[in-house]
């Protein structure tokens, strides 16, 4: 082995389900900021005809949907 080379043997991030894990997690960063996004159409949809019990539903969802991202990108970062 050459000086300055590292070894490819047991290195994790190289292993196939590692790298299906990282393709996992990207879908689900892209899933839910789309998901958040379409909320924020519902939530204004729902002030522009007053349903204010679905708005409070809706508030709630999008607040589920930001903290579940924040913490799982603090815990295995966006995936990309």
């Amino acid at each position: 082995m050459e000086y300055g080379k590292k070894q490819n043997s047991g290195n994790k991030i190289n292993s196939p389900l590692y790298q299906g894990i990282r393709r996992i997690n990207a879908y689900a960063s892209v899933i839910l900021i789309i998901c958040a996004l379409v909320n924020i159409f519902a939530i204004v949809s729902c002030i522009k005809n007053s349903y204010y019990n679905m708005l409070m539903q809706n508030i709630g969802l999008e607040i589920f949907f930001i903290v579940v991202l924040i913490f799982k990108n603090k815990k295995f970062g966006w995936g990309f």
